[in-house]
């Protein structure tokens, strides 16, 4: 205890001569951790310091309006922003501030009014145009929205959470090829598993084939398809039929009557509904998804992966035909090809245990250095498959045998030995982990 208060005041000290951003992330963090404790008060309090140190620090800034909104404090917020915008007009970060409070509050106009504000002020700051453009596209104002979301994207273009709202606001105002272009990016680039959720949540909204669906033909549609799902092929058709007696240029239609005929081995009309689902509506990527089925179900995957590709270039969010197309490409030899689309497949569905053995095992084929952290993912999902374990035991014995550096090769050598031993204990009978355990014992 006494030494411990010896360095109390030494450690003050050294704080007390850290810049006053440097402290006033420090505290910042501090606040996060109290938060994500349930530890409000005392996550509010460490925000408010952390904004006397630096009011422009916008993750405090943030993360104050959100805990005092949690604590039933927005009041309190709101005043200590009102105050600092009528003691400095042209204080951006307070309008900032102020905006997020009474948006907290369901007061949309006057938040629009002060985010507005805020972003006028600091054009340059990235977050204040997202925030700003998220407020217009949840007010339908999509046209504004987009304009805002825009800068926020060319502002900052590693941030792909700004993308998701702007790919709304230029869909709704009839620019889908640039929207399909946003959420791209989103799968392509480096980003978190939950922002890939929202964005294929963001794709199924904004690329939706049933929007603008008729409602006189609703029911009668929803009719068709709990016959088809029961396996009534045949009244299903003849609903969908007389459907598009009544509506001919309805292309969800068309391409869900090419499919009921492709379920009845029709392969000409069901490839002439699709054909003329795609006429109907070029931007819709479902019926090409189904057209791709059908080729590759004739043995015909060259013209397969063109619809693939078509289907993908259309919704990239579309996870079956990242897969289908991983398969074909294996089926024309393109396997480098191939396990890059498993590889964004599985970035869709990461549960898929047959895609992410077949990305192993192709990256594996073909040498390459991701190999490693495929087997990786696949034990780490899948951890009592003997397959997956044996799998990448004799990976990391193969690297353990290339490897020219003695702390590598003995990594990879435990690595090689910790799973092919985890497969032994899930299946004791198994001889190839057994005889690749002894080999990797025997090496030197």
């Amino acid at each position: 205890m006494k030494l411990r208060a010896a360095w109390a005041p030494l450690l003050a000290a050294a704080c007390a001569t850290m810049p006053a951003p440097e402290r006033s992330r420090s505290e910042a963090e501090r606040a996060r951790v109290l938060r994500a404790a349930q530890s409000l008060p005392e996550a509010l309090a460490a925000y408010r310091a952390a904004l006397d140190l630096d009011p422009t620090n916008l993750p405090a800034l943030r993360g104050y309006v959100e805990t005092a909104h949690k604590c039933g404090r927005l009041d309190e917020a709101g005043r200590r922003f009102a105050q600092a915008a009528d003691r400095a007009p042209g204080d951006a970060y307070a309008r900032e501030g102020l905006g997020l409070v009474l948006y907290a509050r369901g007061d949309a106009e006057h938040a629009r009014e002060q985010l507005s504000r805020a972003a006028e002020l600091a054009p340059g700051v990235a977050d204040f145009q997202y925030r700003l453009g998220v407020l217009l596209v949840e007010s339908d104002r999509h046209e504004e929205a987009r304009a805002a979301l825009e800068k926020a994207v060319a502002g900052d273009p590693a941030r792909t959470r700004y993308r998701l709202p702007y790919a709304v606001a230029l869909a709704r105002t009839g620019n889908r090829a640039e929207a399909v272009r946003q959420l791209r990016e989103v799968l392509v680039r480096d980003a978190t598993a939950e922002e890939v959720q929202l964005a294929e949540r963001t794709a199924a909204s904004v690329l939706d084939p049933f929007r603008g669906f008729p409602t006189a033909a609703r029911e009668q549609f929803e009719l068709a398809m709990r016959y088809l799902q029961s396996d009534q092929t045949a009244k299903a058709r003849e609903l969908f039929g007389a459907l598009l007696d009544r509506f001919p240029e309805l292309a969800v239609v068309h391409a869900i009557e090419g499919l009921c005929a492709a379920k009845s081995d029709e392969a000409g009309r069901a490839m002439t509904g699709l054909r003329r689902a795609i006429e109907l509506d070029p931007s819709a990527a479902e019926p090409h998804l189904y057209l791709g089925d059908l080729y590759f179900s004739r043995g015909r995957p060259d013209e397969a992966r063109a619809h693939y590709e078509a289907a993908l270039e259309r919704n990239p969010f579309l996870a079956e035909a990242h897969r289908r197309l991983a398969e074909a490409l294996v089926k024309a030899d393109r396997r480098g090809e191939a396990a890059d689309r498993y590889a964004l497949y599985l970035r869709l569905r990461p549960d898929d245990y047959e895609a992410g053995a077949a990305l192993a095992m192709l990256l594996t084929a073909q040498n390459r250095p991701e190999a490693g952290a495929a087997w990786d993912a696949l034990a780490l999902r899948f951890p009592h498959r003997p397959e997956v374990l044996v799998g990448r035991g004799k990976w990391y014995f193969a690297r353990a045998a290339a490897a020219t550096d003695r702390a590598e090769r003995t990594r990879a050598r435990e690595e090689a030995t910790g799973s092919l031993e985890a497969a032994l204990e899930a299946d004791p009978d198994n001889a190839t982990a057994a005889e690749t355990l002894r080999a990797v014992r025997a090496a030197k």
